[in-house]
């Protein structure tokens, strides 16, 4: 199901608007709604110059919860239109998706901290606390020039408590990062200027990986389509404050309780050769996934892989299987869910996944895992199959469907699985 939004314009530029989130992949809803049923809410910046269409839907409730639904108002970059708090600014319809995607990534990790929590449960195999401390729980790292606006997001964030301090340059971030775990990053980006190499070692980190990290643009730049390595995009307007807000808004919707990781657990949800979860967990906790995506409509994608020595392709020996499990999760998202389950298979669950995107993410990271060269001298690679849920499987049959699957010679994608 794609996404739904709510959309709220005067009815003779509705219908265009329509027609464009359509283009986009995105539904929208009809014009009376509830937020529950709803991931994004897009207003028409002409729409508040004078009064709002009728039949528009009460939207205070919506916007009062900005972790469950995005809130947007369209406006153009010449416009001055006083922006509303909990609002955040987009210059157009694309511009509106990809922050949509951003947030439902949110919520994507969100829903998979709660199912890893309720298979645990299931197997009565509760997690080991988490002990580790932070010590730089209220500290915040800015990355970009440190003009007007960051000194306005600077009054503002320190403010709340945090320490604030800024790297101009990669090499000066890199650098900050090997001394400190900020508890968020910011980072400014443009149209000519953006930090790939910087964003891309934050993701690999997995020390870092928990991190909050917020993009700040202006409202008229356009940033590249795949923004993975983000969390939030917040776009300026002439108002800093209000983008000084929504910045503290997304770091502390970014801070939701992260899913468990295989390290605070124990046999048999954790597999003792490889350190990541067992076969044990990943059936339970797969078919859980799977009646949460039927149930909510969503898209879901389950791999196996087959890894292997790069230099003489033969399978991992026992002592490799910890050090190509710590190099796949450190390229995974948050919500993806990687298991063993045999010695020569392992398993990657994608929720909200779909077979195109998640063979686009799987050579993604094998290139990665591909290009990366251990201490010991060691480079893996992996064969890998893709099998995608389809409506008419329940959670049994789609297991079954998962388990027959070989890692092909030649990677192919199952995107019909009979």
């Amino acid at each position: 199901m794609p996404p739904v939004v709510g959309l709220v314009a005067h009815q003779d530029y509705r219908s265009l608007l329509i027609q464009e989130l359509g283009r986009s992949g995105v539904s929208v809803a009809p014009m009376t709604f509830e937020a529950d049923k709803i991931d994004g809410l897009l207003i028409d910046g002409s729409s508040l110059k004078g009064q709002l269409p009728e039949g528009t839907p009460d939207l205070i409730e919506t916007i009062r919860q900005p972790e469950k639904v995005l809130s947007a108002l369209l406006i153009k970059p010449h416009e001055t239109i006083e922006q509303p708090d909990l609002l955040t600014l987009t210059p157009s319809v694309p511009a509106f998706v990809q922050q949509l995607k951003l947030h439902m990534r949110q919520k994507d990790v969100a829903n998979e901290a709660a199912l890893r929590m309720q298979t645990l449960a299931a197997l009565k195999a509760d997690p080991l606390s988490d002990t580790k401390t932070d010590a730089n729980e209220k500290t915040l790292l800015y990355f970009g020039e440190p003009g007007s606006f960051y000194l306005k997001m600077k009054a503002l964030m320190t403010e709340l408590g945090y320490r604030v301090s800024a790297a101009l340059s990669e090499r000066t971030a890199f650098e900050s990062f090997r001394s400190f775990i900020p508890s968020a990053f910011v980072v400014a980006v443009t149209e000519r200027s953006y930090p790939f190499e910087l964003l891309d070692h934050i993701h690999g980190r997995p020390d870092l990986k928990n991190m909050p990290v917020v993009a700040v643009t202006g409202i008229e730049d356009r940033l590249p389509d795949n923004l993975e390595n983000i969390n939030g995009l917040v776009r300026i307007g002439v108002d800093f404050s209000k983008a000084s807000k929504a910045i503290r808004l997304l770091i502390d919707k970014t801070r939701v309780p992260n899913p468990v990781p295989p390290k605070r657990c124990q046999s048999p949800v954790r597999d003792r050769f490889s350190g990541c979860f067992s076969d044990v967990f990943a059936e339970t906790h797969v078919k859980a996934q799977v009646r949460f995506a039927l149930e909510h409509d969503r898209p879901h994608c389950v791999a196996k892989l087959a890894p292997m020595e790069l230099e003489n392709r033969e399978p991992l020996n026992a002592g490799n299987l910890p050090v190509f499990a710590n190099l796949m999760n450190s390229v995974l998202r948050k919500q993806d869910c990687l298991a063993r389950l045999n010695w020569s298979e392992f398993l990657v669950s994608l929720p909200s996944t779909r077979a195109d995107d998640a063979r686009d993410a799987l050579e993604r990271a094998r290139r990665i895992v591909e290009s990366t060269t251990l201490a010991r001298g060691e480079s893996f690679s992996f064969r890998f199959t893709v099998a995608e849920l389809e409506p008419h499987l329940n959670a049994d049959q789609y297991w079954s469907v998962v388990m027959r699957e070989q890692p092909a010679k030649r990677n192919r994608i199952q995107a019909s699985v009979a």
